[in-house]
């Protein structure tokens, strides 16, 4: 691999280069050198980026920003009469609720994966790595100008109430999101599931105990976003026997073996909490559609607060605990044959989705707040602990 990276480095035929760049990646596709010499060659980072992602010992300044920062933004209005655009459930296509216009299908696009080493050495290459507290937004159908909701990616200007979504800051602090899965139910049919969960039996004994009857429900529909990792790795697998239970064991057998684990899930947000979120299960991904901001028309969306380098940190603990278990991991002391299990990441690439959750605040009887989530396709109910506001 060493001589096709010399070779690649000195010449200077553009094709030659790419063709030994592409042996290495061929037998090593995490090999950040040829990945940033490939990034390099086609002008997806400059010579500067290069030199200082490479440079172990560098790290981007940190800064937060001193001000709101500016956005450009998409307004959400029917091109005819100027009138609200809606979605409805299932669909991927605005209606004007006054006029009737419907929006053009949207082209078909692949949804393509994006390589974690290359944006890890994009991410390192840049200067200055800022922190953005708010954004500041001028509506462009009133002129307004004001703060947007911190977190929010689209959201109705307060004076006109025409719908805005972001699409890039000023200082390029956030990526758009690659796909949107439409909401499959109504605020109607959340309500309902959120009623039959309330009014299950295990609900109805812990009002035994307290009151728990729910005397309000604030209830919206938002777009959550969610890493999704696909990933493959090299899995270890060593097998020891013992001839005795007192006596140390002895590796006896060695598999190696090449896995992959596909879509898995980090939500990129801190509210409403990881272990919620965690239980509103998985989503088919078959309704996964191209993103466009005329899908957030009818409901809100967050911008991720957890970036996808710390999100890929998460992703392999869940790959390595999955592929313990698969591989049937053991450190029993006590038993004849211990497992033992080892898992490295050769590639990883992910994507970033808005997934359709229906957020829930309920207010109980005795005063307490309690949390719930609808999975916005699978209309699975989460329920969350109440506690004192």
């Amino acid at each position: 691999l060493d001589a096709h990276l010399w070779i690649a480095r000195i010449s200077e035929d553009g094709a030659e280069r790419r063709k030994h760049l592409g042996e290495i990646l061929a037998r090593s596709p995490s090999h950040s050198e040829a990945i940033r010499e490939l990034m390099l060659l086609n002008e997806e980072i400059t010579l500067e980026e290069a030199t200082r992602s490479a440079n172990p010992a560098y790290d981007p300044q940190r800064l937060d920003a001193p001000a709101p920062v500016s956005v450009r933004t998409t307004t959400l209005a029917c091109p005819k009469c100027g009138g609200e655009l809606t979605l409805a459930p299932n669909s991927t296509q605005a209606v004007c609720a006054f006029c009737g216009y419907t929006e053009k299908p949207h082209v078909k696009r692949e949804l393509g994966m994006k390589s974690v080493s290359m944006e890890l050495i994009r991410k390192r290459g840049q200067e200055v790595a800022w922190a953005v507290g708010e954004h500041l937004l001028q509506c462009k159908t009133c002129g307004a100008e004001r703060t947007f909701p911190p977190g929010k990616i689209a959201a109705r200007c307060p004076f006109c109430s025409s719908k805005q979504v972001i699409q890039k800051d000023a200082l390029a602090s956030f990526q758009q999101p690659d796909g949107v899965i439409p909401f499959a139910i109504t605020e109607a049919q959340a309500q309902e599931k959120l009623q039959q969960a309330l009014n299950s039996r295990f609900e109805r004994f812990k009002g035994l105990f307290r009151d728990n009857s729910v005397k309000q429900t604030r209830i919206e529909g938002v777009y959550l976003p969610c890493w999704y990792f696909d990933t493959v790795l090299q899995v270890t697998r060593t097998i020891h026997e013992k001839s005795s239970r007192y006596e140390t064991a002895m590796p006896t057998r060695q598999e190696n073996l090449t896995e992959m684990a596909n879509d898995v899930m980090v939500f990129g947000v801190k509210s409403p909490p990881a272990h919620l979120l965690e239980q509103l299960g998985k989503y088919d991904l078959a309704p996964l559609v191209p993103y466009t901001p005329e899908l957030l028309a009818s409901y809100s969306a967050e911008i991720y607060t957890l970036d996808f380098d710390a999100a890929s940190l998460q992703a392999r603990e869940q790959i390595s605990q999955q592929m313990r278990e698969f591989h049937g991991y053991s450190d029993d002391p006590f038993a004849d044959v211990t497992v033992t299990v080892h898992t490295l990441v050769q590639q990883m690439s992910f994507r970033l989705v808005l997934l359709p959750v229906w957020v829930a605040t309920l207010l109980e009887a005795d005063g307490d707040i309690r949390p719930a989530l609808v999975n916005g396709q699978t209309r699975g109910v989460v329920l969350g602990k109440a506690r004192k506001p």
